[in-house]
């Protein structure tokens, strides 16, 4: 098993105690709550959507709906490496890549791929 670690964080007498509560009548201790953020950041890469400004526009709203389709694809991805046991090279699953360059490497990969299936008739 895993070390834990200890967080520690500042809040407002009044945020922490209405938030306790919510918690609680949901059936949630804080630290359920903070793993389960921390769990949505590792499997997502990427905030909750709760935490992203809105979109001015109802076309930004729509561009960003399918954008956090897409992400969330790619988390679900990376999520069920993860239940299968995967963490990549030193417990980094995206082994210090970007997104943009885990999808080139894979393009890479793809295209290696088609070109050794390729059958490519003698020249006479």
């Amino acid at each position: 098993m895993e070390a834990a670690v200890q967080m520690n964080t500042r809040l407002e007498r009044s945020i922490k105690t209405g938030g306790d509560a919510i918690l609680s009548q949901c059936g949630y201790s804080p630290s359920q709550a903070v793993r389960a953020l921390w769990t949505y950041l590792c499997d997502h890469q990427d905030v909750p959507p709760f935490m992203k400004e809105p979109q001015a526009s109802g076309m930004d709203a729509i561009r960003q709906r399918k954008l956090s389709l897409i992400h969330d694809g790619a988390g679900l991805a990376i999520k069920t490496a993860r239940q299968c046991g995967y963490m990549g090279p030193d417990n980094n699953l995206l082994a210090g890549k970007t997104p943009h360059e885990l999808r080139d490497v894979m393009y890479d990969d793809m295209l290696e791929e088609m070109e050794a299936r390729c059958v490519y008739p003698e020249s006479r």
